[in-house]
């Protein structure tokens, strides 16, 4: 049995499935990358209402810097999507000066009781590049807990290890993915973007690593429990979505995700080891050690611990700022606003 989504919007022959984050003409998917899924279900959500530009990146990039550009592209990935109304009216109408407005009549649907349904084959949704931090985390010693107790066991293992990890992904808002039998990787970045993504995966790094410990039975040996070694890199990526009965799954390619993993792999067992764009985004926060390792061209660096109590600030705050360069109007309009405070 499956539940049919919370809430569909119908329009001409397309419907949204909110459930999957879907868009279907009849019973065919229609593949949109996610931002611009995401500004189609806030379009149709206010149909026949003009919704600023303004209003329309604030609401898909919240707290984010982004030029209007972005949000045109999606504007037209959709018109080239839906096509034009039976009558040659577009979906989606420019309203000069002002915005855009969703000129289609909508009816919203809700499922009140759960229904039979094929399974579905899960639905690719195109990528998105993003800004993102990587976790990937694998187990040195497999090898050795397999031979030992056979693969069901260690299989057993990495499924406690993977719900722990879940946990505190979670807890920071990350996505997890098992990779391997005796990996998984965590993404911080890629379904809720944050400032302080790096500084997210390294609290995760550090609480799995803390909380594995702790479920270990009494008087298991080392040579009996997962050991971990954990890589972390910060960089783009491509993000992707997969949605399908169970839900909605993200993935993320790109040199990020190889460089996390290439650290994980050179990382001593219980070592979490970090590349150099995550080192500059946490420092001050946490003690590192510069290691003789080359990851990808750049430096490496090994979380020894908890940053010195003494610091006054993160070092990253002491350094000379970059100038803006081609921000004359914006700055003339902070000091406007600053003098009129």
């Amino acid at each position: 049995m499956a539940l049919q989504a919370k809430h569909c919007y119908e329009f001409g022959a397309y419907r949204i499935d909110t459930g999957l984050c879907r868009l279907l003409r009849g019973d065919t998917p229609i593949a949109l990358p996610p931002k611009a899924f995401d500004l189609l279900l806030l379009l149709v959500r206010n149909p026949h209402r003009v919704l600023s530009k303004k209003e329309l990146i604030e609401t898909l990039w919240p707290d984010t810097f982004v030029d209007e550009g972005n949000l045109t592209q999606h504007v037209f990935t959709l018109r080239k999507a839906l096509g034009v109304q039976p009558d040659g009216t577009p979906y989606i109408e420019t309203v000069s000066r002002r915005g855009y407005s969703f000129t289609a009549a909508v009816r919203e649907t809700r499922a009140s009781e759960p229904r039979r349904q094929p399974a579905a084959a899960a639905i690719a949704v195109h990528g998105e590049r993003k800004q993102a931090t990587v976790l990937h985390c694998g187990v040195a010693n497999a090898a050795v807990l397999a031979e030992r107790f056979g693969p069901e066991r260690l299989d057993e293992l990495m499924r406690d290890v993977t719900r722990i990890a879940d946990e505190e992904v979670r807890r920071y808002e990350g996505i997890l993915h098992r990779t391997h039998m005796d990996a998984f990787e965590a993404v911080f970045g890629a379904q809720i973007a944050h400032e302080d993504d790096p500084w997210r995966a390294v609290l995760t790094a550090l609480a799995i690593r803390d909380a594995l410990a702790r479920f270990a039975p009494a008087g298991t040996s080392h040579e009996d429990w997962p050991a971990l070694r954990i890589g972390i890199d910060t960089g783009s990526v491509i993000v992707s979505r997969r949605a399908h009965d169970h839900g909605v799954e993200y993935s993320a390619i790109g040199e990020t995700t190889r460089l996390a993993d290439l650290l994980q792999q050179m990382a001593d067992p219980g070592a979490i080891l970090i590349g150099d764009a995550t080192r500059r985004a946490v420092e001050g926060y946490v003690a590192v050690e510069h290691i003789p390792i080359v990851a990808g061209g750049a430096p490496a660096f090994r979380i020894t611990g908890a940053a010195p109590v003494e610091m006054p600030r993160p070092p990253r705050f002491l350094r000379s700022l970059t100038p803006f360069v081609g921000r004359v109007h914006e700055l003339g309009l902070l000091a406007n606003l600053a003098t009129a405070v």
